[in-house]
């Protein structure tokens, strides 16, 4: 390895870790919303559909977040190409919110009615 090529290297580094801290905030924001859909789900028990449609919108916008904000900006976010970011959390997202919509629904409908 030659010294252009370490120097290269370093400062191709460098341009990942220029978000310092601000690269961390969308990812912890999907975070905070993701776990408070796992809470909502599991407090609510077989009608949890809610906190799966919360934490489905949650993925929904960390795509959105992906495709908006610059490279060095995205920080967790961003673990491979933005196309393959993007189109696996939005997958993930919409399954979420579909699932959320239709499980309880679906569960409701298999319970004898009260005698």
């Amino acid at each position: 390895m030659t010294s252009e090529t370490k120097h290269a290297s370093a400062g191709s580094h460098r341009a990942r870790d220029e978000g310092g801290i601000v690269g961390v905030i969308p990812y912890l924001v999907v975070l905070v919303c993701v776990v408070a859909g796992w809470y909502i789900a599991w407090d609510k028990g077989s009608a949890g559909g809610q906190g799966a449609v919360v934490a489905g919108v949650a993925l929904l916008i960390a795509a959105v977040a992906r495709l908006a904000l610059p490279a060095r900006l995205v920080g967790l976010l961003g673990t491979r190409k933005r196309v393959i970011d993007v189109a696996t959390l939005a997958a993930l997202g919409i399954g979420l919110i579909v699932a959320g919509a239709v499980l309880p629904q679906l569960g409701s409908a298999r319970r004898p009615p009260p005698v």
